[in-house]
């Protein structure tokens, strides 16, 4: 019993999100995050106390003496119910803040997914126009070596004229 306490204990100290323990009892009024692009919302983690003892939701564990008389043993038993009641409790609300976590794991997902195409598509933009801008640019330098060409060859006409 005392070695699966310990190893309840030593789970429940080392457990954290984003380096955050709401389940130790040191985060009293849980933990928030930023829920959306402004930063306007928040996720707020609740904050518990998961270790047994007091002010804990698992009851600490009776003295061996007190399991001697009915009356201890029925007192025990009682703690024990009301340990697997408050856990139980607990999961529920876990499990509750689990589904809101993954909605916004969600959402900043589609979020990255819409930014990341929405870059992709100014840069398809800015190369279209560079290259617009590129074959404009070979057009007016053809059209320039066709203006020069036009330009030579006509006083090479007129001496034509003369020699013959």
């Amino acid at each position: 019993y005392e070695d699966q306490m310990q190893t309840l204990q030593s789970f429940i100290r080392k457990a954290s999100f984003d380096g955050e323990n709401t389940l130790d009892g040191s985060k009293p009024n849980g933990v928030s995050f930023i829920a959306d692009a402004e930063a306007s919302q928040t996720l707020t983690l609740a904050g518990r106390n998961l270790l047994p003892g007091a002010g804990g939701i698992i009851v600490a564990a009776p003295s061996l003496t007190a399991l001697m008389t009915p009356q201890g043993a029925a007192d025990t038993h009682a703690l024990i119910d009301q340990s697997i009641a408050n856990v139980g409790d607990q999961l529920i609300e876990m499990s509750a803040e689990r589904r809101r976590i993954e909605a916004q794991k969600g959402f900043v997902s589609r979020l990255a997914d819409a930014l990341a195409a929405g870059v992709g598509r100014m840069v398809d933009t800015d190369l279209a126009a560079e290259s617009a801008l590129i074959q404009a640019l070979q057009v007016k330098q053809e059209l320039s070596a066709s203006a020069i060409s036009i330009a030579n060859a006509a006083p090479q006409a007129l001496l034509s004229l003369f020699r013959g």
